[in-house]
């Protein structure tokens, strides 16, 4: 059920389009996580780092996910693949979850291929996202 457009803000843009065009990838299974990024990123609406909505799932947001299927709830920080660490709540942006959520916003459902099978999520709600944070430190 993923909508037409989603928002991606201009600097997770450019990391990303950069991550895109830097990685060398040998391994089939990430040069097709790649190239579904890639899809992703000319599908998306680039908006300003402080006018996307504060509900809309950037890099560094922490989201909380359920699974449709079996109704599980899950708590993830979207990260760059050299941010996750050994975080179990890192998801990294080349992975079919983190690139599913991208630019999607709460309430929004997706569906998307796992390892493990079809995946299908629901963003319940972002609970902390980067820009909404810095809009707070800056606001009169």
């Amino acid at each position: 059920m993923q909508k037409n457009t989603i928002h991606i803000t201009e600097a997770d843009f450019d990391r990303l389009e950069r991550l895109v065009d830097g990685w060398w990838a040998q391994d089939p299974r990430t040069r097709t996580l790649l190239d579904r990024l890639q899809e992703e990123l000319d599908r998306a609406r680039v908006v300003d780092n402080q006018a996307v909505a504060p509900g809309c799932v950037t890099l560094g947001s922490e989201i909380m996910l359920r699974d449709l299927n079996t109704g599980e709830l899950s708590v993830h920080r979207l990260a760059l693949p050299n941010e996750t660490g050994d975080s179990r709540a890192a998801l990294s942006i080349l992975s079919p979850v983190g690139i599913a959520v991208l630019g999607y916003g709460e309430g929004d459902e997706v569906d998307c291929e796992t390892p493990g099978g079809r995946r299908r999520l629901r963003v319940e709600k972002v609970l902390f996202q980067p820009e909404a944070d810095l809009r707070n430190c800056i606001s009169p």
